[in-house]
């Protein structure tokens, strides 16, 4: 294995699936030898996930909004020189970006650099709406890369059509469980309770849950907790009122420690109304716990084997929802035997099978004549 000069460039280190998978591939490329600098246009006091302290730390603290498309032009253009100082300083071989915006900036500043670019994609842009600026750039920007990579195999295949050429990988996520979890940093039920982390926003389906939860019977020993934030919060808290939820249904915020609320929640639920590839839904698969997920086309159909790994159920269908529910929490015999098979599954995205497959598409790309200008 050769070990090289590698910069990750990722808008910031916010509560994120991108950001944490960023910060995770830093972490595990840099034990295995490479030094590894990650760039993000945040600044670090908004940082929620830690670097390993081998990683380089570069906060270019350039990701304020912009009041107008005018400034929001000048803005871009000042992050692309600052973006492009930070490669040159950093003398990295090799680039892997994350998310589209931070794709169009990362391919402009280093393509003058002739630093070759792994741009790769996190969410399923069918689904995830663009300001037509970012998705127009984006498609001119992984037309001219590299390499494009996405975690999902079914946005790989859509994505070698949408850029026209054959150079787009598939790399999964990868997921570690941590040795030990320590105590739960939020507040959680007494008593059984159905799991949900993700942010409080349109696209990860929190409203569904809420709906097909509330519509139960027989089961008041039962919570929900969704764990995360955004901007539905106080319409959900209202969701929970009106269907008579009250404190079954818990919103206790963000948290730094998902490990330990995954390792008490009796099952997880996705209900995502797309995805690109779900973390958390793997963390929970890797810890044996019985899943619940919508069949966004991405995702969690690419995890979850019906009835052998979890519960997959049609998307924006909150009586599916409700009744793959149902049959979860009246079966604890199931839910273990399908937990059992979330495990076995989850062993496939190990940190030494998926590692190394970014480092061939860093070969890969290095392999190439290099263009700049």
């Amino acid at each position: 294995m050769n070990t090289r000069r590698l910069a990750i460039a990722v808008p910031s280190l916010a509560a994120g699936g991108a950001e944490r998978a960023a910060s995770a591939l830093a972490g595990h490329l840099a034990r295995r030898g490479h030094r590894v600098v990650l760039i993000t246009l945040s600044a670090a006091r908004d940082d929620f996930y830690a670097l390993d302290p081998l990683v380089s730390r570069v906060a270019l603290a350039q990701l304020a909004p912009s009041a107008n498309r005018w400034r929001a032009l000048f803005a871009n253009r000042a992050r692309i020189a600052a973006l492009r100082a930070a490669l040159r300083s950093s003398e990295c071989e090799a680039l892997l970006s994350f998310t589209v915006s931070m794709n169009v900036l990362a391919s402009f500043a280093a393509r003058p650099l002739g630093v070759p670019c792994v741009l790769s994609e996190r969410v399923d842009l069918r689904a995830h709406p663009l300001r037509a600026p970012w998705r127009t750039l984006g498609r001119h920007a992984y037309r001219r890369a590299a390499l494009v990579s996405a975690n999902s195999r079914a946005v790989s295949a859509w994505l070698r059509a949408w850029v026209g050429h054959e150079r787009v990988c598939w790399i999964p996520n990868l997921v570690e469980v941590p040795a030990t979890f320590g105590p739960p940093d939020v507040a959680l039920p007494s008593g059984p309770f159905v799991l949900a982390l993700g942010r409080l926003e349109a696209q990860k389906g929190h409203a569904d849950l809420v709906r097909a939860f509330a519509a139960l019977e027989r089961v008041p020993e039962w919570s929900l907790v969704l764990v995360g934030e955004g901007s539905l919060r106080a319409e959900l808290e209202r969701l929970g009122s009106a269907l008579g939820l009250g404190a079954r249904l818990r919103l206790p915020g963000r948290s730094r420690n998902p490990w330990a609320l995954l390792e008490r929640a009796e099952l997880f639920a996705q209900p995502s109304h797309y995805e690109g590839f779900p973390n958390a839904l793997l963390e929970a698969m890797a810890l044996g716990k019985a899943c619940v997920a919508t069949d966004t086309g991405t995702g969690a159909c690419e995890l979850l084997a019906n009835d052998e790994s979890g519960w997959l159920v049609p998307a924006h269908d909150a009586r599916a929802l409700q009744l793959a529910l149902v049959q979860a929490l009246a079966e604890p015999e199931r839910r273990a035997r399908l937990g059992a098979g979330a495990r076995a599954t989850a062993r496939d995205y190990a940190p030494e099978l998926v590692v190394p497959r970014w480092e061939a598409a860093v070969e890969r790309v290095l392999a190439r004549p290099r263009i700049s200008g």
